[in-house]
């Protein structure tokens, strides 16, 4: 058996992430050679059987570009660890640089790192889900790294209006809506909304006017509760967000929300 080589143990400490002990370990198995020891840690990893119900999730803006992902974990302590959200920035940055828009491929490219990281930390950890958004006009939120947005708009002013855009993404953040529009809401979701009122209200069927009137009240209030342009505005509840676009010359193109 060779001596541990020094080099090669701080290489792969800088490569995984992993602790300095099981670098060691790894070299020594495996005579010091580097490639077979990367994979020998990939093969350590245990077999994580817990779910992950925790996470973490990050938003980001650069240039043109905002983009969201979401890393999920087993446990609030390590989803506040400061080696997920480096993973996740990494994450993000390489999607920015190389216009990834496959989760498949993404989630390849840093197998390795989940596995690295998920030995480091103790649990199973893995890359969930991202989405982005280009345009001139984007902008993200994030609150308390567990739900994020990101959102275009196209304005019709020359003003700079960045904060009351980001107004809009806290907005969404904190209100979930599910459609920009009442005429984005396609009819098979408005048959689910109004069968899932129809059985929680225990409406007969029959043509009693009484009943199709509450019928149809409940499902209209149900549709401007998921429609963004029918809720009132968070930070003014005088006025709806339909309203206030209109009075800061903008609209909404596309948003996406993720949660954990």
């Amino acid at each position: 058996m060779k001596n541990l080589n020094i080099k090669l143990v701080k290489k792969l400490r800088i490569k995984t992430k992993i602790s300095i002990s099981k670098c060691k370990e790894a070299l020594l198995y495996n005579n010091n050679n580097y490639k077979k020891s990367l994979k020998y840690l990939i093969n350590k990893t245990p077999n994580f059987k817990n779910k992950c119900n925790n996470g973490f999730i990050l938003t980001e803006t650069y240039n043109n570009k905002s983009i969201i992902i979401k890393i999920k974990c087993e446990s609030d302590f390590v989803s506040k660890n400061k080696n997920i959200t480096k993973f996740a920035k990494n994450i993000i940055l390489y999607i920015y640089k190389k216009n990834i828009i496959s989760l498949e491929k993404l989630k390849k490219k840093f197998s390795s790192q989940e596995k690295y990281l998920s030995i480091k930390l103790g649990e199973n950890i893995h890359i969930s889900d991202f989405l982005y958004l280009t345009g001139k006009y984007t902008t993200n939120y994030t609150h308390n790294n567990k739900i994020g947005t990101i959102l275009k708009i196209k304005k019709k002013t020359n003003k700079n209006i960045s904060n009351k855009i980001k107004k809009i993404s806290m907005h969404i953040t904190a209100l979930n809506p599910k459609f920009i529009n009442k005429n984005d809401i396609d009819n098979k979701i408005k048959r689910k909304i109004k069968q899932k009122i129809y059985i929680s209200t225990n409406l007969k069927k029959n043509n009693n006017l009484i009943n199709k009137k509450i019928l149809n009240n409940k499902i209209n209030k149900k549709i401007k509760e998921i429609t963004l342009m029918e809720q009132k505005f968070i930070f003014n509840d005088k006025m709806k967000i339909k309203k206030y676009l209109k009075k800061n010359k903008f609209y909404i193109k596309k948003f996406y929300r993720l949660e954990i």
